[in-house]
């Protein structure tokens, strides 16, 4: 028998999910400044109602990349502000079979962290499960009550993420801190690996790899 998606255990689980977040954002290892890989997962979804996770590794030392995509049955419906209970389970899956091969040091994320109304984005959930440093790179806001001239955007009082414009007359992206990463160190990582004006490398390659999969384009 199918189950139903509880909305209420849904918000009291991510508000656990936000006192763990918070309490390890600033637990940051000081060689992700160094030669560290980094990794990028994201999620599409078919017309047969199945969703696709990539993952993709990229190794600074021995400059090669590593990829994996799964597909999976929808299990729970497009709900807004609840994406993580939808796409983690098969995004986790997909970055731990690509973790058998390469380690990974830290994963940018196509979605929120702490930018969220209960501070418990996408790139946080999975951040918590997988318990490693993640960081949301969005294309758009979800929640907001302040944006200073910095471009850093607040809510109910807390700075939860910063404006990303660079490089000159790139669309702008959503940077906020998932989990075990501060703000400013996320926001410098994201900035040096937007090389161009599309999403960061490697997650341009996890964003395009997982549209071509639903496609049965690969």
């Amino acid at each position: 028998m199918k189950r139903r998606f509880s909305i209420k255990k849904a918000k009291a689980s991510q508000l656990l999910f936000k006192e763990k977040a918070f309490a390890q954002l600033s637990l940051i290892k000081t060689y992700l400044s160094d030669n560290i890989n980094i990794a990028a997962v994201d999620c599409a979804f078919t017309k047969g109602k199945e969703i696709i996770a990539s993952a993709v590794a990229y190794r600074r030392e021995e400059n090669d990349a590593f990829f994996v995509a799964i597909r999976d049955k929808i299990r729970i419906p497009y709900i807004p502000e609840f994406l993580g209970f939808r796409e983690v389970p098969v995004a986790a899956a997909a970055v731990s079979i690509l973790r058998d091969f390469v380690d990974i040091d830290l994963l940018l994320v196509d979605g929120h962290g702490i930018a969220h109304p209960r501070f418990s984005g996408f790139a946080t959930h999975l951040g918590l499960a997988l318990d490693i440093p993640t960081i949301g790179v969005a294309k758009s806001l979800l929640v907001y009550d302040k944006i200073d001239e910095e471009g850093n955007f607040f809510y109910k009082g807390i700075l939860i993420g910063k404006i990303l414009s660079y490089p000159e007359n790139a669309r702008k992206l959503y940077i906020s801190p998932g989990y075990k990463i501060p703000l400013e160190k996320a926001f410098e990582i994201v900035k040096n690996l937007r090389k161009k004006p599309g999403l960061p490398f490697p997650l341009n390659y996890a964003d395009k790899i997982s549209k071509k999969v639903a496609k049965d384009e690969l």
